[in-house]
């Protein structure tokens, strides 16, 4: 079994504002315009679309705990973890 993620490396805009010793608030980048490393690529126009369709989405993962990285979202919804929620 998979350890407990209990942080991961992302970049933060702005300021971090903390709830609580759980839970905390930042501006941080969930897709990138152009070439990603899982090999797609977004659009201009796609990455319009997911802007105005992402309020109140989870951010889902898959930490892969030898590679010490994210694998993927998990094609079924029992797979993977949540780790924050998009806010409006």
């Amino acid at each position: 079994m998979d350890e407990l993620i209990r942080e991961f490396p992302v970049t933060v805009y702005g300021n971090l504002t903390k709830y609580s010793d759980t839970i905390s608030k930042a501006r941080c980048r969930i897709f990138y315009k152009g070439a990603n490393r899982n090999g797609t690529y977004i659009t201009d126009e796609f990455a319009a679309k997911l802007l105005s369709t992402i309020s109140y989405s989870p951010v889902k993962g898959i930490f892969n705990s030898s590679e010490e990285d994210f694998t993927d979202h998990g094609v079924a919804r029992d797979l993977g973890r949540i780790y924050g929620v998009v806010p409006e």
